[in-house]
């Protein structure tokens, strides 16, 4: 009887466990961004010299999750090394501001900032595949009316606490990246009246981002992924917003028709790896030289 007394104290006791947990895994996300902002990013003195910037925000595609060298694998830094060649005399500068595991509010919250410190010639946004964080749903949730036990699960499902346990779960008993990358990018089960809710949420990010380069006279271009759910509306509003579009799937495409896409992945079968990098970078400055989008005149810095 004692026991069975005392068996409250011992579920509050776990409950309270759990979300000081949650708290801390939250304040370490919030960290990690604030580390990256203030400390991790390029400093904005590396674009004041340049003749021609090129400024990248997005996820981990564009941070070259996968490469082999995250100095000099990712598509921006091969862009980069491509601009030079073909423009010789010209320096360019492709700054990446690419962050793994981040999602579109927070690029478009910072966007302005960014734009201001680098003062970019154009602006490349390759975002949408990580859906936004579920507390950025709330109110418009609350606002349909009841909840179904689906929303009840998912939203317990994108917790921070829950996610650890899954990912170490995976390291210790399943194991292989390909794995590991499955239990982190979990967005397909995602309940449907909540994904749908979700990508609207991302869409409005992007188009208000574009919006954003624009009043600030930078030239946006967006740019899709291999394969990702993402891709149709990022087509959608390439056309709505009459904005250039680096088709990546379309290349991804003839790699998988000729048998040769696993070349051009990384281990964890989604993200590319140095070479599928450098793949979306001769296709990024196709893009570009087809769109005018690059300088036609001599350097600003005089430079022979």
């Amino acid at each position: 009887m004692r026991r069975l007394r005392r068996l409250p104290v011992w579920i509050g006791k776990g409950v309270l466990i759990v979300l000081l947990a949650e708290i801390v895994l939250q304040l370490t996300g919030r960290l990690y961004y604030a580390t990256h902002r203030h400390f991790l990013q390029p400093p904005s003195e590396t674009a004041a010299t340049a003749d021609f910037v090129i400024l990248f925000v997005g996820e981990s595609t564009t941070a070259g999750d996968g490469a082999e060298d995250l100095r000099t694998g990712p598509f921006p830094a091969q862009l980069e090394v491509l601009l030079e060649r073909r423009f010789p005399g010209m320096d360019f500068a492709c700054v990446n501001l690419g962050l793994k595991g981040t999602t579109t509010p927070y690029l478009l919250n910072k966007l302005k900032t960014d734009l201001d410190a680098y003062r970019p010639d154009l602006v490349v946004i390759q975002a949408g595949n990580n859906l936004p964080a579920p507390h950025f749903m709330l109110v418009p949730v609350v606002r349909l009316g009841k909840w179904t036990w689906e929303d009840v699960v998912f939203f317990l499902q994108r917790s921070r606490i829950y996610r650890f346990c899954r990912l170490v779960g995976e390291i210790l008993w399943r194991g292989g990246s390909e794995r590991l990358y499955k239990a982190v990018n979990d967005n397909e089960d995602i309940p449907r009246r909540m994904r749908s809710l979700l990508v609207h949420h991302s869409v409005a990010d992007i188009r208000n981002m574009v919006r954003t380069a624009r009043r600030q006279g930078v030239k946006p271009v967006l740019c899709n992924y291999f394969e990702s759910r993402s891709n149709p509306f990022l087509a959608r509003l390439a056309a709505e917003l009459d904005v250039p579009l680096c088709d990546n799937q379309l290349v991804f495409g003839r790699l998988l028709k000729r048998g040769e896409a696993r070349n051009y992945l990384s281990a964890d079968g989604w993200h590319p790896n140095t070479a599928g990098y450098r793949l979306i970078a001769e296709n990024l400055l196709r893009t570009l030289i087809e769109k005018g989008l690059l300088p036609r005149t001599p350097p600003r810095s005089g430079a022979a």
